[in-house]
């Protein structure tokens, strides 16, 4: 059976009808990102969704394909949309997913401060995004054994996701 996927740009995920693996499933997402951009260009905001989420496939083993991907992801998202949308908050946070998971802290801290300042401006400091972020930025910290910083965004993080959800919660964290 041939398998079929469908790109959800708004909520960045690839949904698989028949829950294939991950080798098929990059490339049919290569075979879309292609197809995109003879379609619409290489500067279409479609591609570069499109990008944003096969870079985040292609991270699960090889960032030196990931990296290029997020990169031009992002130069084509604040070119279309403006440095201050959502879209590229999403983008920095994604860049600087790979960067932590390299161990490349001093890079990635300040894609997820922009992420924050960018979402907590846009979106509203309680939006569940916020907390989303202040969760990223903790973890780095705390990683970094930065434990004095990383405390209040993991509690701020907390109120948010408490006030959001009702007291349920996506994280539980130990600091130490």
């Amino acid at each position: 059976a041939e398998m079929q996927a469908q790109f959800v740009p708004q909520q960045d995920r690839l949904f698989f009808t028949d829950g294939g693996n991950l080798l098929e499933a990059k490339q049919v997402m290569e075979n879309r990102l292609r197809a995109d951009e003879q379609a619409y260009g290489k500067e279409h905001l479609e591609v570069a969704l499109g990008k944003n989420a096969y870079a985040r496939m292609r991270e699960e083993g090889n960032y030196a394909e990931a990296e290029p991907l997020f990169q031009e992801s992002l130069g084509i998202l604040k070119e279309r949309l403006g440095a201050g949308h959502p879209d590229v908050a999403a983008s920095l946070n994604n860049l600087a997913q790979l960067y932590r998971a390299q161990g490349k802290c001093s890079e990635a801290e300040p894609l997820y401060r922009e992420s924050l300042r960018i979402k907590q401006q846009q979106l509203g400091a309680e939006h569940p995004a916020v907390a989303g972020s202040l969760h990223n930025l903790a973890g780095l910290y705390k990683v970094q054994h930065r434990f004095i910083e990383a405390e209040p965004l993991y509690q701020e993080s907390l109120s948010i996701q408490e006030a959001t959800w009702g007291g349920a919660s996506t994280c539980d964290v130990k600091l130490k």
